[in-house]
């Protein structure tokens, strides 16, 4: 997915949890955070899932995950991801991604690229947690309006399973580990190719060389002294 941040966001017992990341390294930029026990096991899949994605990945896509549902889209090298419970109404939690889209692309869009430390973009937390508190109950009367007043259509969003998704990140970075492996045998193969053709050059040319200074040396010795 290009240059890429990514934001991940859960809706459970009336709170949203935010990630931040850069897709290109999974780097956390700035996150919001439910130290609750029971949301370990989540947070370290959505972390596992963001190493997943990549410039193949779909641009919209809802992952199944248990009693959860990860939606995500992908906008301008940026992935914005939300993890919602799935009573939430799918339609409102793209609302939600493309009112947080809208708004880190207008504070941080131009720095993704340029960011060197985990959570350089800790500054855009409070626009994200006012963006958060405005989706977080779907009956509120401005998300039901917003519901009513979205006529855009979800079904051209593709549809995933977690575990199906991360056993492709797996391959997939088998792959690359076994793609790494052929890489440095392949350097130390040509490595040593070469220390064998100057082996057998010096084992050819050497004795041509060596008579040829013997020669010229006993010219030397004989005509010039």
């Amino acid at each position: 997915m290009l240059l890429c941040g990514c934001i991940v966001t859960l809706h459970m017992s009336g709170n949203l949890i935010t990630f931040i990341a850069r897709l290109t390294d999974s780097m956390l930029l700035a996150a919001t955070m439910d130290d609750s026990f029971e949301m370990e096991e989540y947070k370290a899949q959505s972390k596992r899932l963001l190493k997943t994605l990549n410039v193949q990945s779909p641009s919209r896509c809802t992952i199944e995950a248990g009693p959860y549902y990860y939606h995500y889209m992908i906008e301008n090298g940026v992935i914005y991801m939300a993890l919602a419970e799935r009573s939430y109404p799918k339609r409102l939690a793209f609302q939600y991604l493309e009112e947080v889209h809208r708004e880190f692309e207008r504070s941080h869009g131009h720095e993704v690229s340029h960011f060197s430390r985990p959570y350089a973009a800790v500054s855009f937390d409070p626009k994200l947690s006012r963006i958060r508190r405005d989706f977080l109950d779907p009956r509120a009367p401005g998300n039901v309006k917003k519901l009513n007043s979205d006529l855009n259509e979800i079904h051209h969003i593709m549809s995933q399973n977690i575990q199906e998704v991360l056993k492709r990140g797996e391959q997939l970075e088998s792959v690359q580990e076994k793609a790494g492996h052929l890489r440095a045998e392949s350097k130390k193969f040509d490595k040593y190719a070469r220390y064998l053709n100057l082996q057998h050059f010096y084992k050819t040319v050497g004795p041509v060389v060596a008579v040829g200074l013997v020669v010229l040396f006993v010219l030397y010795w004989r005509f010039i002294r």
